[in-house]
């Protein structure tokens, strides 16, 4: 069962590597593989090559082999990996099965699609590769991500195939608990409705709704911290919104386990400014000597919306 959990920590369409790493170093792995040989290669140029002095392997995240997959085939490998998981966890919700499979992957492909990917010239050449990097000057720190893709295929062709992905991993249709109902409890539900409604009303599945970023804060006041939170923290994105997810949970106003996606979404859907990608905050590590001062900043303000002492 844990393997989903690993699944979900994983880009499910990229082989990722980092740099420096006994997998990027052929000499430190008998594993033979295509990637492999090409990625030594390439952290060999990075490291020595004159016109590559900006772009070390020390300023790179991580380097991703991009893959494709016939979108009929995702179909069918996507229903396998539901099935399988239902069978694993029959009271599971779909959030529950997109968290735990594809939580790196939503994160990452939605960052992909939305950058800027700068091609590497020079005289490096691999025959059937193309390199690409792309740096978020927002996040200087992050430095810099690499892909290499396959030359017969424009890197506009991946982000267009990636949005294809994401939208069938957002149309995955997921049963709930009671969503299979006998066909003669149906019929006979239908018919004391009509009776009841003189047939004015047919039964409909209810819909199923995100929580808000008030119904998430686990607090009263919950409201009030929200409405303050989007004036106080107007265009709130990245890192700042880690550090606040991260203030919301020590102070006990938010559960601690497995929801920072919903904190994003519901963020998302009341702010109105983008606040970046979820892989954009999720990815940001807290360093207790650069950050605790605004993480403390940020609880005396929350503390003092509960205590009724306005917006200080």
């Amino acid at each position: 069962m844990s393997n989903y959990y690993n699944l979900g920590s994983h880009n499910l369409f990229a082989c990722h590597f980092i740099p420096n790493s006994k997998e990027t170093t052929k000499e430190n792995t008998l594993t033979e593989t295509n990637e492999i040989r090409v990625i030594s290669k390439w952290m060999r140029y990075k490291s020595s090559d004159i016109f590559m002095s900006s772009y070390r392997p020390e300023r790179t995240q991580y380097i991703q082999f991009l893959t494709l997959i016939p979108l009929d085939t995702l179909v069918s490998i996507f229903e396998d990996l539901k099935s399988t998981y239902l069978a694993n966890f029959p009271f599971s919700e779909k959030n529950d099965f997109i968290y735990s499979v594809f939580d790196t992957t939503i994160g990452q492909l939605e960052e992909f699609v939305k950058s800027d990917h700068i091609i590497f010239g020079g005289v490096f050449k691999e025959e059937s590769f193309d390199f690409y990097y792309s740096f978020n000057f927002e996040f200087p720190e992050d430095g810099f991500k690499d892909y290499i893709i396959q030359s017969d295929k424009p890197i506009e062709y991946y982000k267009q195939y990636y949005k294809q992905v994401l939208r069938l991993i957002e149309e995955i249709e997921y049963p709930s608990i009671n969503s299979k109902p006998s066909r003669k409890r149906i019929s006979k539900s239908k018919e004391v409705a009509d009776i009841l409604k003189g047939g004015a009303i047919s039964i409909q599945k209810p819909s199923k709704k995100e929580l808000g970023l008030a119904e998430l804060i686990t607090h009263q006041k919950s409201q009030a911290l929200a409405n303050q939170i989007s004036i106080r923290y107007k265009n709130i994105k990245g890192k700042q919104l880690k550090l606040l997810l991260i203030s919301l949970k020590e102070l006990g106003l938010f559960p601690n386990e497995r929801m920072d996606r919903k904190f994003h979404t519901a963020c998302k859907d009341f702010f109105d400014w983008d606040i970046g990608s979820y892989e954009a905050m999720r990815r940001y590590k807290y360093n207790e000597n650069v950050d605790k001062e605004e993480c403390e900043l940020m609880k005396d303000f929350l503390t003092n919306i509960i205590n009724g002492n306005g917006n200080k």
